[in-house]
């Protein structure tokens, strides 16, 4: 072998351990584009661990939904730099907790998330059931085999058990607000949905108790995709309960505007 050939060889080698090395340490494609950046992180039970940044060419996983309505609706997270919302190219995985849920309600929650993800755009993902409670205090960032986003949970508790539930509240939720892998824009990730036992209907096989079910199970979700309360009782984002149990007018913009977000650039 000539001795050009040899060194050719020995170069392509090096290169090939040191991307091996490099990957090794947690170093991807995208943080070489962002070379002398520091990659954002988290503090996670004491280890830091970095957000996983995008690869390939970021695009949306679903048509935008066009408002073909108006009426009263409000987002939750609006910063100096424009409203903070979920990524429209990524899957919003989400799980039921099993922990003391009611007959028959997995059937109603997954018909509310279709309701959302259609009316949204956003793709959601069902990664299966949990049999841990659902919480607001957990992380999110989870790791299986290597760290990726939290999914959404859905699930039940008692107002003995959570103070979220006190008083006349039926149910509450809402996403975690966290930086992308680079720069200052931020994104709603993950989220939960923690529904009131005492106030959820028992009898899911009768129509109106199912309707009602459904609605507020759609309510909170609408939270977790980041709209926030109105004042318009027909509408269902309405903080209390009434007769309203499908999407108002006013909702149906606030989704649409919902899963308008910007992908997040590599």
């Amino acid at each position: 072998m000539k001795a050009a050939a040899r060194l050719f060889l020995v170069a392509l080698v090096t290169a090939a351990l040191g991307v091996a090395g490099l990957y090794a340490m947690g170093v991807r494609p995208a943080d070489l584009a962002h070379w002398g950046e520091d990659r954002n992180a988290l503090v996670i039970e004491g280890e830091k661990v970095r957000i996983p940044p995008i690869t390939g060419t970021p695009e949306r996983l679903a048509p935008a939904v066009i408002a073909e309505t108006s009426g009263e609706w409000k987002l939750r997270e609006v910063t100096e730099g424009g409203a903070v919302l979920h990524d429209p190219c990524i899957p919003i995985r989400w799980a039921i907790s099993t922990d003391r849920m009611p007959l028959g309600a997995d059937e109603v929650v997954h018909e509310a998330v279709a309701e959302v993800a259609a009316r949204t755009g956003l793709v959601w993902e069902s990664v299966g059931y949990s049999g841990a409670p659902a919480v607001f205090d957990r992380e999110p960032l989870v790791k299986q085999v290597k760290w990726r986003w939290a999914p959404v949970v859905i699930g039940w508790s008692t107002e003995g058990e959570s103070a979220d539930l006190a008083g006349r509240t039926s149910g509450v939720g809402g996403p975690m607000v966290t930086r992308g892998a680079y720069g200052t824009d931020e994104y709603l990730r993950s989220g939960t949905v923690l529904l009131d036992l005492a106030d959820f209907p028992d009898d899911l096989s009768n129509e109106a108790d199912r309707a009602t079910a459904k609605a507020l199970v759609m309510h909170e979700l609408g939270h977790v995709v980041g709209l926030d309360h109105v004042d318009d009782m027909s509408e269902l984002m309405f903080p209390s309960v009434t007769s309203t149990v499908e999407w108002g007018p006013g909702d149906l913009a606030g989704l649409a505007s919902a899963g308008a977000g910007q992908c997040e650039q590599p």
